[in-house]
């Protein structure tokens, strides 16, 4: 009866750490996005890049994290890195602006590639 008591005193323990880190990991992916925008809309591509970058790591499955970091990478002049971002995004994000946000940019990168080819 006492291993039994002991297991669901631990079970307890790990469910309240994980909703714990989840609630902090959800306040800092928000405090990252902040800063990344902040630091984009000031001109700071590498230092939002990094913002971003730590976003990607809390949330993967974060679509909006890809759209920023593509705009960021785009901005720090690394335009393969951007596209396989905003590639990534609009398969994580629904149907809606910011999909077809990371749509319109993944479009304007290619002509941009294609008219700096060299004609053969």
């Amino acid at each position: 009866m006492e291993t039994a008591g002991w297991i669901l005193s631990v079970a307890a323990s790990v469910m309240l750490i994980l909703c714990i880190s989840r609630y902090f990991s959800g306040l800092a992916f928000d405090e990252h996005m902040e800063r990344g925008k902040d630091r984009l809309d000031a001109g700071f591509s590498g230092e939002a890049l990094n913002e971003f970058r730590r976003c990607v790591v809390i949330r993967p499955g974060e679509g909006i994290a890809y759209l920023m970091r593509g705009e960021a990478y785009f901005r720090c002049g690394q335009r393969e890195d951007a596209m396989e971002d905003l590639e990534r995004a609009m398969r994580l994000l629904p149907e809606g602006n910011h999909r077809e946000e990371a749509a319109q940019k993944l479009a304007s990168i290619k002509r941009g590639i294609e008219i700096l080819r060299p004609l053969n």
